[in-house]
């Protein structure tokens, strides 16, 4: 920018000179000769510069090419990308249009409700990072489920490794004492004007209604983002990613959608922080992992008191990211720089979903969250879930007794579904804990080995306090089908002698 601004302040300052020169031969002229040309005084200026010694009409020449670079300039607008210092500045506003990054209308997803899908388990990825860093590493970084590290180096690369975890050992209830809180908390509770409002009385009436009712913190948190990922559209290019602004409009680049949360939970009283990094192709999110460039990123870090900073990110999960996010993105890093996944494990087991009241507002219907131990655990539970039963084809009926319940204290309706036509589940419905008789029927199978997929449901309840809301808890059961017992008995032969010879 300061190159740019020498450059324009020289051309300026050659095309004063040329016009002053000009204008001095025009005051040489006859009154009359002055008068015919004063209008077009810009044009006698350059003419008369063209019509001197080649050595100024080459001048003159530059000077004109000048002239129009900088009227060209002036005119084009810059667009120059760069993740804001919220401790320091206020970004620069321009108008978002609501519609932008909308693959459909607001009006025709007015029926599609976010689903919370939760998991549990962990990824853990190996990076390598041509060429390397220029200080050969990155920075170390751990909260309670994630932490990311360098693992060595070479000349020509450094590796990187980052682990994962999908589950959040946590019972805070809520709300959190203030006066327990340390100070690294508390500064996080702080409104930024511009950018986190979080004192707007507009953030705050949103974040009360929000946390109404909750009496854990971990509840409270994913409700939040849930809120937050179902109001909002990813708007490319948007500028308006202050929290009051995507509040008001529902559109976001990813600074967005972390400045909204972090409003709404630090109205809320939840310490939360903005977090700046890049994140990589996630089997979350696709596209499928090759060698590939970093891309900047932001998300939000959420303080717990029994465990400390949790990390979420708005756009995909809640209380945990996955191990395509790097924290503080890559230190010394260019754009020429190459990222390569070397190794990968993914160890995710999916618990259950929740259908949200919230409807969709952009085209992502799902938030991924973790799985909490605390709380007392997920209502629905059956000793059904992952059976793996054996017959055999000379005996291939099985039936075996099992308990469902749905442990709401309001709303204690169950479905279950099987899509096998060998497996029977009798009843297939009731209320609250109830003994069931499952019934395996193989005669028709070969042998070999057969999976069903089974859903327990338990439907929404508007008459509870508050509204109970349908839970899910999908689960596969195995049935191995073996060949007869190949029974093989030897041969008596027996002699019977009379008792005289």
């Amino acid at each position: 920018m300061v190159r740019f601004s020498l450059c324009l302040y020289a051309w300026a300052s050659r095309l004063v000179y040329a016009i002053a020169d000009g204008h001095e031969r025009i005051l040489a002229m006859s009154p009359l000769r002055r008068s015919s040309v004063r209008w077009r005084s810009l044009g006698a200026t350059l003419g008369g510069i063209a019509r001197t010694s080649p050595l100024r009409d080459a001048r003159g020449i530059l000077l004109l090419l000048s002239f129009f670079a900088c009227l060209w300039l002036l005119l084009i607008p810059f667009d120059v990308q760069g993740g804001p210092d919220v401790s320091t500045e206020t970004p620069v506003r321009s108008h978002c249009d609501p519609s932008a990054g909308a693959g459909q209308s607001r009006e025709t997803l007015d029926e599609a409700l976010l689903a919370v899908e939760t998991y549990t388990g962990v990824m853990t990825s190996t990076y390598r990072i041509t060429p390397r860093l220029a200080d050969g590493t990155v920075r170390t970084y751990s909260t309670a489920n994630f932490h990311q590290e360098s693992i060595g180096a070479t000349d020509e690369y450094t590796v990187l490794r980052v682990v994962a975890r999908s589950d959040l050992a946590t019972d805070v209830p809520y709300p959190l004492d203030r006066d327990a809180l340390p100070q690294e908390a508390l500064d996080e509770l702080q409104p930024q004007p511009g950018w986190i409002q979080s004192d707007a009385p507009a953030i705050a009436t949103q974040a009360a209604a929000l946390v109404a009712g909750i009496s854990r913190e971990d509840v409270a948190l994913v409700r939040t983002i849930a809120w937050v990922r179902a109001h909002t559209r990813y708007g490319e290019g948007c500028t308006d990613n202050d929290a009051l602004s995507v509040l008001d409009t529902g559109v976001a680049e990813r600074d967005g959608f972390a400045t909204l949360t972090c409003a709404l939970l630090r109205a809320a009283g939840i310490p939360a922080r903005y977090v700046q990094g890049a994140m990589l192709p996630s089997d979350l999110t696709g596209p499928p992992w090759d060698s590939v460039h970093g891309a900047s990123h932001v998300w939000v870090e959420a303080y717990y008191p029994d465990v400390g900073w949790i990390a979420s990110d708005p756009q995909f999960t809640a209380n945990w990211i996955d191990a395509a996010h790097l924290y503080h993105g890559f230190v010394g890093l260019g754009s020429y720089s190459v990222v390569t996944r070397v190794s990968h494990l993914k160890d995710l087991t999916y618990v259950y979903d929740q259908r949200t009241s919230y409807a969709v507002a952009g085209d992502a219907d799902r938030l991924r969250a973790a799985y909490t131990s605390g709380g007392g655990g997920f209502p629905l539970r059956t000793d059904l879930a992952e059976a793996h039963w054996y017959v055999t084809r000379d005996d291939p009926h099985l039936t075996v007794r099992a308990t469902v319940a749905n442990d709401r204290t309001c709303g204690t309706a169950w479905t279950l579904t099987e899509n096998a036509s060998w497996l029977t589940v009798a009843p297939a419905e009731a209320q609250g804990v109830s003994a069931v008789t499952v019934t395996v029927e193989a005669g028709d199978l070969e042998v070999g080995s057969y999976a069903a997929l089974v859903q327990l449901k338990a439907p929404s309840d508007p008459s509870c306090d508050p509204p109970a809301q349908v839970l899910t808890h999908t689960f596969g059961i195995l049935l191995d089908v073996a060949r007869r017992p190949n029974l093989v008995l030897p041969l008596l032969s027996l002699r019977c002698s009379g008792s005289g010879a």
